[in-house]
Protein backbone atom coordinates (compact mmCIF):
# COMPACT_ATOMS: atom_id res chain seq x y z
CA UNK A 1 0.00 0.00 0.00
CA UNK A 2 1.15 3.57 -0.87
CA UNK A 3 0.72 6.63 1.13
CA UNK A 4 -1.71 7.64 -0.95
CA UNK A 5 -4.42 4.63 -1.02
CA UNK A 6 -7.02 4.12 1.67
CA UNK A 7 -8.09 1.12 2.23
CA UNK A 8 -10.41 1.47 5.67
CA UNK A 9 -9.60 -0.04 8.61
CA UNK A 10 -8.21 -3.36 8.30
CA UNK A 11 -7.74 -5.76 11.43
CA UNK A 12 -6.10 -8.76 11.50
CA UNK A 13 -5.10 -11.99 13.43
CA UNK A 14 -6.56 -12.21 17.07
CA UNK A 15 -6.77 -8.85 17.68
CA UNK A 16 -9.20 -6.74 20.37
CA UNK A 17 -10.84 -3.42 19.38
CA UNK A 18 -12.49 -1.58 21.54
CA UNK A 19 -13.88 2.00 20.42
CA UNK A 20 -16.46 4.40 20.29
CA UNK A 21 -16.44 4.71 16.41
CA UNK A 22 -13.92 3.68 13.99
CA UNK A 23 -14.53 4.82 9.70
CA UNK A 24 -12.22 3.68 7.39
CA UNK A 25 -12.60 4.25 3.27
CA UNK A 26 -12.82 7.22 0.86
CA UNK A 27 -14.38 10.29 2.93
CA UNK A 28 -15.10 7.82 5.41
CA UNK A 29 -15.29 10.66 9.04
CA UNK A 30 -16.05 9.29 12.65
CA UNK A 31 -17.08 11.01 15.52
CA UNK A 32 -17.21 9.93 19.38
CA UNK A 33 -19.54 11.70 21.84
CA UNK A 34 -20.60 10.53 24.80
CA UNK A 35 -20.64 6.75 24.61
CA UNK A 36 -22.85 6.60 28.04
CA UNK A 37 -26.31 8.55 28.78
CA UNK A 38 -26.60 12.19 29.92
CA UNK A 39 -26.24 12.19 33.69
CA UNK A 40 -30.14 14.30 34.77
CA UNK A 41 -30.71 15.89 38.20
CA UNK A 42 -32.49 12.86 39.32
CA UNK A 43 -29.07 10.28 38.95
CA UNK A 44 -27.39 12.99 40.76
CA UNK A 45 -29.91 13.04 43.64
CA UNK A 46 -29.30 9.08 43.26
CA UNK A 47 -25.73 8.97 42.87
CA UNK A 48 -25.25 11.21 46.03
CA UNK A 49 -27.85 9.38 48.39
CA UNK A 50 -25.76 6.59 47.21
CA UNK A 51 -23.11 7.70 48.36
CA UNK A 52 -24.37 8.65 51.60
CA UNK A 53 -24.67 4.93 52.56
CA UNK A 54 -21.48 4.45 51.58
CA UNK A 55 -20.61 7.06 54.13
CA UNK A 56 -22.28 5.40 56.72
CA UNK A 57 -20.96 2.24 55.95
CA UNK A 58 -17.39 3.47 56.33
CA UNK A 59 -18.54 4.74 60.30
CA UNK A 60 -20.59 1.49 60.86
CA UNK A 61 -17.37 -0.68 59.85
CA UNK A 62 -14.63 1.56 60.81
CA UNK A 63 -13.08 -1.31 63.39
CA UNK A 64 -12.68 -3.72 60.04
CA UNK A 65 -11.25 -1.69 57.98
CA UNK A 66 -7.18 -1.14 57.72
CA UNK A 67 -7.11 2.51 57.06
CA UNK A 68 -10.60 4.21 58.16
CA UNK A 69 -9.08 7.23 57.66
CA UNK A 70 -7.94 6.91 53.83
CA UNK A 71 -11.45 5.29 53.46
CA UNK A 72 -13.24 8.21 54.41
CA UNK A 73 -10.73 10.46 52.43
CA UNK A 74 -12.01 9.00 49.77
CA UNK A 75 -16.03 9.05 50.29
CA UNK A 76 -15.41 12.55 51.26
CA UNK A 77 -13.59 12.83 47.72
CA UNK A 78 -16.37 10.92 46.09
CA UNK A 79 -19.01 13.02 47.60
CA UNK A 80 -17.03 16.40 46.76
CA UNK A 81 -16.98 15.06 42.96
CA UNK A 82 -20.44 14.26 42.83
CA UNK A 83 -21.65 17.09 44.61
CA UNK A 84 -20.71 19.28 41.39
CA UNK A 85 -23.17 20.31 38.70
CA UNK A 86 -21.28 18.14 36.43
CA UNK A 87 -19.11 15.43 38.08
CA UNK A 88 -16.24 13.88 36.06
CA UNK A 89 -17.02 10.59 35.85
CA UNK A 90 -13.62 9.17 35.06
CA UNK A 91 -12.46 10.96 38.04
CA UNK A 92 -15.46 9.78 40.16
CA UNK A 93 -14.78 5.86 38.55
CA UNK A 94 -11.06 6.41 39.88
CA UNK A 95 -11.91 7.07 43.40
CA UNK A 96 -14.27 4.40 43.84
CA UNK A 97 -11.76 2.07 42.32
CA UNK A 98 -9.47 3.09 45.12
CA UNK A 99 -12.67 3.07 47.55
CA UNK A 100 -13.39 -0.37 46.77
CA UNK A 101 -9.54 -1.55 47.15
CA UNK A 102 -9.98 -0.07 51.04
CA UNK A 103 -13.21 -1.98 52.02
CA UNK A 104 -11.04 -4.78 51.59
CA UNK A 105 -12.48 -7.76 53.63
CA UNK A 106 -16.03 -5.81 54.57
CA UNK A 107 -18.49 -7.27 52.15
CA UNK A 108 -21.24 -4.65 53.45
CA UNK A 109 -18.72 -1.95 52.17
CA UNK A 110 -17.43 -3.42 49.00
CA UNK A 111 -21.83 -3.84 47.59
CA UNK A 112 -22.72 -0.46 48.80
CA UNK A 113 -19.24 0.56 46.61
CA UNK A 114 -20.23 -1.83 43.63
CA UNK A 115 -23.79 0.22 43.81
CA UNK A 116 -22.38 3.23 43.22
CA UNK A 117 -19.56 2.08 40.42
CA UNK A 118 -22.08 0.29 38.67
CA UNK A 119 -24.60 3.61 38.68
CA UNK A 120 -21.30 5.62 37.43
CA UNK A 121 -19.96 3.21 34.56
CA UNK A 122 -23.53 3.88 33.16
CA UNK A 123 -22.36 7.47 32.55
CA UNK A 124 -18.76 7.24 30.89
Amino acid sequence: MTSSENNGVQINGSARVTAGAIAGGPGARATVGNAGRSVTDADLRELRGLLLSVAEQVRESSASLDSPGAVAELVADAQGEAGKDEPDMGRLSRILHALMAGAGDVTVLANAVSAVQHMVSAFR
